[in-house]
């Protein structure tokens, strides 16, 4: 395992350190006297400070790291006057967006004296606190995995990620044992129950954050774990006596210190065999100098929890606290409610003997120390331009679906209910319940939803909370009662001062009417009916309902944790998580039933569906809407072209479909809609031509090494150029000629193709070339013996429901008016409204392998979901995934050319511009349009323009599809 040989390469690097100093000793005591002693920044950095200044040096706020004007109230009062009044030793923060944060935190560094020390708390990666960095499950979802590998690296993307924000410091990892099912606030947080589990796991994770450069903080000493109080309410009292702290709370941090962890936390409880006073660990010098500074030999960072929680604020004032938490051991306070009164509070206690300032320079050494392992000796600033290489990769992403996946654990499968077959599935009912607060764009179960939904497109869906009425609830008992089966997510969280871990009284009486309703036997319902439960957060809420016949736990209620319990329950993943934890008279530690790969190998997956959602759900931020809509509008303003339609979507829904200007730039002209139809010029390439390719490839009526002579027989050097050679324009053939100055009429043009001249040997240089689409098409047509309008509409529009897809619209009156101007074209005398703009596909009749498509931006999505789903949308599948992967891969025919099969890839200086994945593929239209899809990131994105009107000389769209796509990815959180 990787975790592994990371655990031999610290003995490796210690002994080597050992080694070395050997050498040195032995071979250069003689000239080590002679060399110039080298300044030590810390002892310099002490030794220049103030009392002020290092009494500072003890205090950390919270910030946030939002958006903030330097001349504003907030920044003046609430940050620099901490630094420069003050002198804190830094900040926590709490809450913003990376790029806002990692800006404002520069201002904070260029501010102060000393390098401001950064943390935050990210227990479940950088997402935890600012938009756009990783979200990880909780720890007892990696508890379930068992994984040390996973842990690691879950420290290791935690680290680089905060690096990269600005970030040195997390208050994690949490190594509390949580054996008792009652407690309310650490719970999900730590890894279970098991000392050696949680030790293990909490070792990892240290290891993965300090081998990349960010402090790891073990908290909350001496444990938290076996709790029912919530220390930021009241003070919780552990009466275990020394013997079960010896083997249960205290091993987990004994191992943290022996990973060398360089902070640890404490924790606002008090153990009466620890300390007879009764006070908080926090305050007792009995806890953190005589037992972590002493017994287990702890020399780095004690840092407090937040001193604003009841179990401090209740019984202690503000300077009696911080005096306290000092005296007992403790090297920074953090968050005390009044940072002036405690700094105060402080000083005015050294200069009253209260402290000594030998202890304050003890803790001061160890802040700077710190500081100084961090770099910020030589350079406490950030750099924001590597903020969008760094954070939110897919390969970071994955990682946290991956944990998410590993950790879904089934308890109980009453008739092997799940995995359920979505192609087989009965009337299904989605529900979630929380006792949780509403709160703005907190929809509990929103990812759950969606993920069942786009498998299960009847599924009809529902949601109980504090907002429920008994009138509300009655209507969801209805769904439940027409169900056939219950898919319920019961949303237990962990929150400071929720004081419960459990669903409410009214939620509870609510969910077990939904049980009877259901068909579970124990609350009397109707046994040939079938309820899924999956908890999401707290598992031990099974002790409310203990007759449920199925269940599972995520453990967690990140989006990741969401469709991972969701697809375990469709199917599409193994199911493979371990109880970390016992739920009393139920399930024991380690429990779980093994759905493994090859029992699911059978289930055929639906494609998802459709369905809207909104950009923050999808993973964009708040803004997301109003900035591209204001991008598109002044596309239009600047003359890109007078009508522009983009459609964005991301994991099965639509997160965007606008339209933007009018039909023409004409006074009057009618305004652009989304049920306007565009020509899509050579994205007929990708959406007809390439896509039947892919079918008829399927069906193996031709091989892509086949010679086009094979099929075209009269095609002069046919034989020397394959289908390969024309999907990926290697063909030898030209580009494009001007048949239509010379001919009318798809047999006449034809006859001319079948005579044209190679211009250079196939497969030695890529030329886009129309002519080589015109052929592929041919050759479908040839195939299947329909004309290629008939093929597309049968094979890809009908299926798939694209209902104002076709070939020749001026054809069909009732979409006359919906049809979107191209050119004022000289050739043909008019405006082309209606026929098709390319030239050469109007002489074909308009219908060609290359142009003469007219599509929606809502059709075109459907396609492009297709696609995404590996060939298959709803219940029909038009192609195999393995057809569909080898079509979008790069060929790799020759070095210049990034050409999958009829696709183009991504390149650096592409339309798609610079942060799609390297997985991502595309095609653009000679009128303005433009399809890309990325796989990686599970989204696409279609640009419809006129943006030849009223002339083609306008070459706008090349810059503004690359910044629509830039601005599209730039918002993108996850």
């Amino acid at each position: 395992m990787r975790i592994k040989k990371t655990y031999s390469g610290h003995c490796v690097k210690i002994l080597s350190t050992l080694l070395l100093c050997f050498l040195i000793n032995f071979s250069c005591k003689k000239t080590i006297m002679q060399e110039p002693i080298p300044v030590d920044w810390v002892e310099e950095t002490a030794g220049s400070l103030s009392l002020e200044e290092k009494v500072g040096q003890l205090i950390m706020v919270r910030y946030s790291g939002n958006f903030v004007n330097k001349e504003s109230p907030y920044f003046k009062e609430r940050i620099e006057k901490e630094i420069t009044h003050n002198h804190v030793a830094g900040f926590i923060l709490a809450g913003g967006d990376v790029a806002e944060a990692a800006v404002l935190t520069n201002r904070m560094q260029s501010l102060a004296k000393i390098p401001l020390l950064i943390a935050s708390d990210l227990e479940r990666g950088l997402g935890n606190q600012l938009t756009g960095g990783v979200h990880f499950p909780y720890n007892m979802a990696f508890g379930a995995a068992q994984s040390d590998s996973l842990a690691y690296l879950y420290g290791k993307i935690t680290a680089i990620e905060a690096r990269a924000a600005g970030i040195h410091q997390t208050y994690a990892p949490v190594v509390d044992v949580n054996n008792n099912p009652d407690n309310p606030i650490i719970n999900i947080r730590s890894y279970g129950e098991d000392p050696v589990l949680v030790s293990r796991l909490g070792a990892a994770f240290i290891y993965g954050c300090q081998d990349n450069g960010l402090i790891a903080t073990a908290k909350h000493f001496p444990g938290h774990g076996d709790t029912d109080v919530d220390s930021h309410s009241s003070l919780p009292v552990i009466n275990s006596d020394i013997d079960r702290l010896n083997s249960v709370e205290l091993p987990p941090f004994r191992t943290a210190i022996n990973a060398g962890v360089k902070a640890i936390m404490t924790s606002h409880i008090s153990i009466p065999a620890l300390d007879a006073e009764n006070v908080p660990s926090t305050l007792s010098s009995n806890i953190l100098t005589d037992l972590l500074r002493g017994e287990l030999n702890y020399d780095g960072l004690i840092v407090t929890d937040a001193m604003g929680m009841g179990g401090i604020t209740n019984e202690y004032s503000i300077v009696d606290a911080a005096i306290k938490t000092v005296q007992a051991g403790s090297d920074m306070v953090l968050i005390p409610p009044d940072a002036s009164i405690a700094f105060r509070g402080l000083v005015d206690a050294v200069k009253r003997g209260v402290i000594s300032e030998e202890r304050i320079d003890a803790s001061v050494h160890r802040v700077l120390k710190a500081k100084q392992w961090l770099g910020l000796d030589k350079n406490r600033y950030v750099d924001v331009t590597k903020i969008y290489d760094i954070i939110g990769l897919p390969e970071h992403e994955s990682l946290a679906v991956e944990a998410a996946a590993r950790s879904i654990t089934l308890l109980r499968n009453k008739d092997n209910s799940v995995p359920i077959n979505p192609l087989t599935a009965p009337s299904t009912l989605v529900l979630t319940i929380t006792s949780d607060p509403a709160q703005r764009d907190y929809d509990p179960g929103g990812a759950f939803k969606n993920t069942i939904q786009s498998y299960l497109s009847s599924a009809s869906t529902a949601t109980i909370d504090l907002r429920t009425n008994d009138q509300e609830m009655e209507e969801i008992l209805q769904k439940a009662q027409e169900a056939e089966l219950i898919i319920c997510g019961m949303f237990v969280r962990v929150r400071a001062r929720k004081d419960y871990i459990a669903l409410d009284e009214t939620q509870s009486d609510y969910f077990k009417q939904i049980l009877s309703a259901g068909g579970e036997p124990g609350y009397g319902g109707d046994p040939e009916k079938s309820v899924i439960v999956i908890a999401f957060g707290s598992p031990y809420v099974l002790r409310q309902f203990p007759e449920i016949e199925t269940y599972l736990c995520a453990y967690s209620y990140t989006p990741s944790s969401q469709t991972a319990a969701a697809l375990a329950i469709l199917g599409q993943q193994a199911v493979t998580g371990k109880l970390p934890v016992t739920i009393p008279e139920l399930h024991s530690f380690g429990e779980g039933i093994r759905i493994t790969e090859d029992m699911i190998a059978h289930i055929e997956t639906p494609g998802r569906v459709l369905r809207d959602t909104t950009p923050y759900t999808a993973g964009f931020t708040r803004n997301f809407s109003d900035s591209l809509a204001s991008v598109l509008q002044n596309g239009v303003e600047q003359k890109v072209a007078p009508a522009i339609v983009c459609t964005a979507g991301r994991g099965g829904r639509i997160l965007f479909n606008r339209a933007f200007g009018n039909m023409t730039y004409d006074p009057g002209a009618e305004p652009v809609t989304t049920e306007s139809i565009f020509d899509l010029a050579s994205v007929t390439k990708v959406t007809a031509t390439t896509t039947l390719s892919m079918i008829f490839y399927d069906r193996g009526s031709f091989k892509l090494d086949d010679p086009v002579s094979k099929y075209l027989p009269e095609m002069k050097n046919g034989g020397k150029f394959t289908v390969r050679n024309l999907l990926t324009h290697t063909s030898g053939l030209p580009a494009f000629e001007r048949f239509y100055q010379d001919y009318k009429g798809k047999e006449e043009i034809l006859t001319r193709i079948f005579q044209t001249d190679l211009e250079y040997e196939p497969g030695t240089r890529y030329v886009y070339s129309d002519i080589g689409m015109m052929l592929m098409a041919t050759i479908l047509e040839r195939i299947s013996g329909k004309p290629l309008d008939v093929l597309a509409r049968e094979e890809i529009f009908e299926p798939l429901e694209m209902k104002d897809t076709y070939f020749n619209p001026a054809e069909r009156d009732s979409v006359l008016d919906c049809i979107v101007p191209t050119e004022d074209d000289p050739w043909r005398g008019r405006v082309v409204r209606g026929e098709v703009h390319d030239e050469n596909a109007y002489a074909f009749g308009g219908v060609a392998g290359h142009a003469g498509l007219f599509s929606t931006g809502s059709d075109l999505a459907k396609l492009c979901q297709m696609l995404l789903n590996g060939g298959i949308y709803g219940e029909k599948r038009l192609i195999r995934s393995s057809t569909v992967k080898l079509f979008i891969s790069e060929q790799g025919l020759i070095p210049e050319s990034s050409r999958a099969l009829g696709w183009g890839i991504r390149t650096e200086r592409g339309s798609s511009g610079i942060y799609f994945t390297d997985t991502a593929y595309g095609h653009t239209g000679f009128t303005g349009t433009s399809i890309w899809i990325d796989p990686e990131r599970d989204m696409f994105v279609i640009l419809l323009t006129n943006r030849v009107h009223p002339t083609r000389s306008n070459q706008k769209i090349n810059d503004f599809r690359r910044l629509v796509h830039d601005t599209i990815m730039e918002m993108m959180r996850r």
